[in-house]
C-alpha cells in the first residue's frame, strides 16, 4: 500500500531526526562539562559550543582544546567594549555589526568603511568586539555574517601586518566559522582588484 509505505517512511525520518537531536544535545553537554571555569565564562554559550563542534566535525577533544586555547586568549585580552574600540575608530576607517538588521536569509549585516585603522593590538580588540557581536546576533548553527566593504574610503588599503595579525589571524584561529560568511566589495576600481589578487595569499583558504 503506497500510503502505508509513505507513512512508515515519515515515521522513520522522524525517529532519525529525533535521534540526531538527542545525540547533538548529549554531545554538547559532554563538551560543556569537560571545560574549565574560564572556558565556560569566555566561550561557554551553547551557540558557540555548537559552532566549535561543527568546525571540528564533532571531535570533542579537539573542540575542547580549541575552546580552552581561545579562553586563554580572551582572558588575557580582557573585556572589550564599543567605547574601548571607538578610540581607534576614524571617520573613514571602522567596521560595525548593524545589530538587528539582517539579509533575506536571516544573517546579520556588517558594514566596513574601508578597513579598520590602528596597530595590531587596537585592531585585535576591534576584531574581537565585532566577532562577539556577530556571534550574539547570528542564528544558532549559522554563525556568519554578510559584510559590506566600502572600497572608496581612503582607509581601504593593501592588507598590512597589523590587519593580518590583529584581524585575519584572530578570526582564523578563534572565530573560524566567520570565514564562511559573505563579503561584498562596493566601489572596487581595477587597481583595487589587482590588490586583491596580491593579498589573497594572506587570507585563509576557506
Amino acid at each position: 500500500d503506497p500510503d502505508q509505505a509513505s507513512g512508515m517512511n515519515l515515521c522513520t525520518a522522524g525517529l532519525l531526526l529525533g535521534s540526531l537531536i538527542v545525540a547533538g544535545a548529549s554531545q554538547l553537554q559532554t563538551l560543556k562539562s569537560s571545560l574549565s571555569d574560564d572556558a565556560r565564562r569566555w566561550c561557554g554559550s551553547d551557540k558557540e559550543l555548537d559552532a566549535w563542534l561543527s568546525h571540528t566535525g564533532g571531535d570533542l577533544e579537539r573542540s575542547r582544546d580549541l575552546i580552552e586555547d581561545k579562553a586563554i586568549f580572551r582572558k588575557k585580552l580582557g573585556k572589550v567594549t564599543m567605547r574601548d574600540c571607538a578610540r581607534a575608530f576614524s571617520t573613514d576607517g571602522y567596521t560595525v555589526c548593524l545589530e538587528g538588521l539582517r539579509d533575506k536569509d536571516g544573517l546579520p549585516l556588517v558594514f566596513s568603511k574601508g578597513l579598520p585603522r590602528g596597530n595590531k593590538q587596537q585592531i585585535m580588540r576591534q576584531t574581537v568586539y565585532l566577532q562577539e557581536r556577530i556571534l550574539a546576533d547570528s542564528p544558532r548553527r549559522r554563525l556568519r555574517a554578510v559584510t559590506i566593504i566600502d572600497c572608496t574610503a581612503s582607509s581601504f588599503r593593501m592588507v598590512d601586518r597589523a590587519l593580518i595579525e590583529g584581524g585575519v589571524d584572530v578570526i582564523a584561529k578563534y572565530y573560524p566559522w566567520s570565514n564562511n560568511g559573505i563579503t561584498i566589495f562596493v566601489g572596487a576600481p581595477p587597481p583595487i582588484r589587482a590588490m586583491f589578487r596580491l593579498a589573497r595569499p594572506a587570507f585563509p583558504k576557506e
